[in-house]
């Protein structure tokens, strides 16, 4: 990573491990989850039971996968996309080998593409299931199918993204960072992107300016302080505006907009803001210098 960058970056390595963690961990745990869930959607008979199951297969995948790609320390985003995007592909065709198999009555595994999508176009003819007294045919019986492997594809890639693609790395201890200190229930920021651009300046002064606010507030501020324990060498914030919204069911449902990600800052700043809110200090210290300070770049960790 270079000290140019505002914001950290994967530096774009796979390594042989990664792949190794993949093969061996993450294709025996897809397998194992969707013959799970063909065989959960095969003998359970409610359809709305099957989309719930059917999100969670997609998501169980891409976290399985993404813990895979964490042990194998794989800290390409192009290549974790795709890789999650495949597995979904995978657990999609294991799926339906395994609940034809559970259709066969346990007598005949079909293992080829083009032979499953020909029992596909015949089971299409006269339906598999039935709704409300309706059995899908035809057209509408092919979109549930294409809804159901897009919900697949779409949560499996989504949860390996969301779980590792913004998780950052220190390229100098060869490990995922760990350390961080969260502050929450703070004011919320009036300008976003006017505080964004601020903080990508090196201008903390609105950040530092926030005061907190009572537990049952709707609408706040969160920081995230990160830091490498093991060198100490790489500080990163982030900065969320929250706000709790009722959904339908009289819930709250939390509704998350980033300021900043994964910013770079330095040990000096990381340390202000971990300890400004702490006793009141918000009403006593002074303000940030409006420039950071550089720091050689022998200080900094390289991502190449």
């Amino acid at each position: 990573m270079y000290w140019d960058h505002k914001y950290y970056k994967h530096s774009g390595m796979i390594g042989f491990m990664g792949i190794l963690c993949l093969v061996f961990l993450g294709v025996p745990a897809t397998v194992f989850l969707s013959i799970i869930y063909s065989y959960a959607i095969f003998y359970i008979p409610f359809v709305y039971i099957n989309l719930f199951l059917t999100i969670g297969c997609g998501a169980a995948v891409g976290y399985m996968v993404s813990k895979c790609a964490k042990l194998g320390k794989i800290r390409n985003n192009t290549f974790l996309l795709i890789t999650g995007f495949g597995f979904g592909l995978l657990s999609e065709y294991v799926g339906w080998v395994s609940w034809l198999f559970a259709l066969s009555e346990q007598k005949y595994i079909i293992l080829s593409p083009g032979t499953i999508l020909e029992i596909m176009a015949d089971l299409s003819k006269e339906g598999v299931w039935s709704i409300h007294g309706t059995t899908p045919q035809g057209i509408f019986l092919y979109l549930v199918w294409a809804v159901e492997a897009v919900l697949i594809l779409g949560f499996s890639t989504f949860m390996v993204w969301h779980l590792l693609g913004t998780k950052a790395f220190c390229e100098r201890c060869g490990v995922w960072v760990k350390g961080n200190d969260s502050i929450s229930l703070l004011e919320p920021i009036a300008n976003p992107g006017e505080c964004k651009l601020q903080l990508e300046q090196g201008d903390y002064t609105t950040l530092e300016s926030l005061k907190k606010v009572e537990v049952s507030s709707d609408h706040f501020t969160v920081i995230e302080l990160y830091h490498c324990s093991g060198c100490n060498a790489l500080f990163l914030l982030t900065v969320k505006d929250v706000k709790v919204k009722i959904n339908s069911n009289g819930g709250e449902d939390l509704q998350e907009d980033l300021v900043v990600r994964n910013l770079i800052i330095d040990s000096q700043i990381y340390e202000r803001l971990k300890n400004h809110w702490v006793n009141g200090d918000e009403e006593n210290s002074e303000s940030f210098p409006d420039e950071m300070e550089e720091q050689p770049l022998s200080d900094v960790p390289s991502n190449e």
